[in-house]
């Protein structure tokens, strides 16, 4: 029957064509990223590749700013121009994210600590230094105090990873397990999904929080954050950094602790989404007690808990940010006051 061949052309039609334009329209995105998002900063090179950097304010000790994992310097944006009239300031990307070079086989934050150690000293960027770690961040800023002892002045931790949330040991806890499978699982497909179209199309419509909330962001910083952290050489970056977890994870739980080093963990009670068999009181209770932990690894240590936040409107959110700022701010004052008394 013609119709019938119609209508078989036509579902054909549908079936290959819609696939394809998705990764027609990706390729094309992915392609023209430099000129549709240009880069706010600088580029500075390392030895082996170049990290994308921006610094506002002026002044010492330097703020450095460490995103986490998927993500970019430009979440930190609302939270770093809002320091500015503080110090000096700087976020960046770390390799294979946002405007940096692309990543490498090795994503253990020791390797990208040692990126970092390296762009502080090409930028150059001012010593001491205060590191500011969002998320997987925290590992990165642990591991750049190890190799810089005598340079990091203090320490703030936002919703910072720790090496036991996603072990099986759950020593002194970890996230319920239910959670666990499910983060490797879309962390593996993330880049397929990406040069499909599917994960653009979620983003861009709210179905899929990859991001969490909006939040208080301006559309010209939501849209930058966006683009930067659908590239393709992200996407493969944070499968990477997912994959090299447990070896990161590992890595971190055996550096030294941080002495007396000033620190402040601020942390959301509601970090993160999770399917209704999770209990959330089990959530609350395992991320507290991480944070309380990491807040222990110095005697100095300070936790800060949000109510109401979530692992993205510490950044995002005025009023959930504001404990971060303070936090910064009380940093900063600490390594100036220390530094004015010294003989």
């Amino acid at each position: 029957m013609p119709w019938l061949r119609r209508l078989a052309r036509g579902l054909l039609a549908v079936v290959v064509g819609v696939p394809v334009a998705g990764v027609l329209t990706e390729i094309v995105l992915d392609a023209t990223f430099p000129w549709r998002v240009p880069m706010d900063g600088e580029r500075v090179d390392i030895g082996d590749g170049s990290l994308h950097l921006r610094c506002v304010g002026e002044g010492t000790p330097t703020v450095v700013l460490i995103h986490g994992l998927g993500g970019s310097a430009e979440q930190w944006r609302r939270v770093q121009d809002r320091l500015a009239d503080l110090t000096r300031v700087c976020s960046y990307d770390r390799a294979g994210y946002g405007w940096s070079d692309s990543g490498r086989a090795d994503a253990r934050s020791e390797r990208h600590a040692e990126d970092l150690d390296r762009l502080i000293d090409a930028a150059p960027l001012p010593t001491p230094l205060v590191v500011v770690g969002h998320s997987l961040g925290a590992f990165v800023a642990r591991e750049l105090r190890a190799r810089r002892p005598d340079d990091v002045a203090a320490m703030v931790l936002v919703d910072g990873a720790h090496p036991s949330q996603l072990s099986p040991s759950c020593t002194p806890a970890c996230l319920p397990r239910p959670m666990r499978e499910p983060f490797f699982r879309l962390y593996e497909i993330l880049p397929t999904a990406g040069r499909l179209g599917p994960l653009r199309l979620g983003v861009w419509t709210g179905v899929l929080p990859l991001l969490g909330d909006r939040g208080d962001l301006d559309g010209r910083t939501w849209r930058r954050l966006t683009e930067s952290v659908l590239r393709h050489q992200a996407l493969d970056t944070a499968s990477a950094e997912a994959a090299a977890w447990s070896a990161s994870a590992d890595h971190v739980a055996n550096l030294p602790g941080l002495g007396d080093l000033p620190l402040v963990v601020v942390h959301a009670e509601k970090p993160f989404g999770h399917s209704p068999g999770v209990d959330e009181a089990d959530v609350t209770h395992a991320w507290e007690t991480l944070q309380e932990d990491l807040a222990n690894l110095s005697t100095r240590g300070q936790r800060v808990e949000v109510w109401g936040a979530t692992h993205h409107s510490l950044l995002f959110d005025d009023h959930d940010a504001a404990p971060v700022e303070l936090a910064v701010r009380h940093a900063v004052r600490t390594v100036r006051a220390a530094r004015d008394e010294a003989p």
